[in-house]
């Protein structure tokens, strides 16, 4: 998530409610999301979940469609790291 920009954390803000904001970019999950904290200890006291989206997506959410792809680069690997810095790396 090191890219994501003002306008896009704005974007978010403006749709809070009491339910989770999940933003995509072209259908695919992103960042950041936007959680309530009563959505939040919902969601943590649900059985069976193996993720936190899981168990946001079984209480109230809304999906937020966002133009910026940035919002789908996640950096969680040394491969990760190295393939975003070639892309954001000007030379």
């Amino acid at each position: 998530m090191p890219t994501l920009t003002i306008d896009i954390f704005r974007k978010i803000w403006s749709l809070r409610n009491d339910g989770a904001i999940l933003p995509l970019h072209n259908g695919i999950p992103g960042h950041p999301i936007l959680v309530s904290k009563p959505c939040l200890m919902q969601a943590i006291k649900r059985p069976n979940i193996t993720n936190m989206r899981q168990a946001l997506l079984m209480g109230a959410h809304y999906s937020v469609e966002v133009e910026n792809a940035e919002i789908i680069l996640d950096i969680d690997t040394p491969d990760d790291f190295i393939t975003a810095q070639k892309r954001y790396t000007k030379i």
